[in-house]
């Protein structure tokens, strides 16, 4: 099975990668959205300039297919591009997206789907 993220704003997202810093310093919020046969178990967000994941956003929490999230990045950095990696409690693939810029998507949903 292939996972793939989409919705409207995703795909724009996905599209324009963020060109330079952003004046955005404030949170960024979105809702993600669980359409997946899966659960998703451990959702990481990562500044594209470290080679390491930040802490699991979900900690404890899982957001069970058909469920949904609200998630905010609230670290005080300029930039808006981020690494975004989505676990799942199977043996589905990890889902690993590079260079989302995240103002452009601030207070809209990134909606994961089941693929074909």
């Amino acid at each position: 099975m292939t996972i793939k993220l989409l919705s409207a704003a995703a795909a724009l997202a996905f599209a324009c990668v963020a060109s330079s810093a952003s004046a955005q310093t404030g949170p960024l919020d979105f809702t993600l959205n669980n359409g997946t046969s899966e659960v998703v178990v451990q959702l990481f967000i990562s500044v594209p300039s470290t080679n390491d994941w930040e802490e699991d956003i979900l900690g404890d929490q899982v957001v069970g297919s058909g469920d949904s999230v609200q998630v905010t990045i609230d670290d005080g950095l300029e930039d808006c591009e981020y690494d975004i990696k989505v676990v799942f409690d199977d043996e589905t693939p990890d889902l690993i997206v590079m260079g989302v810029d995240f103002c452009a998507i601030n207070g809209e949903s990134l909606d994961l789907n089941d693929g074909g």
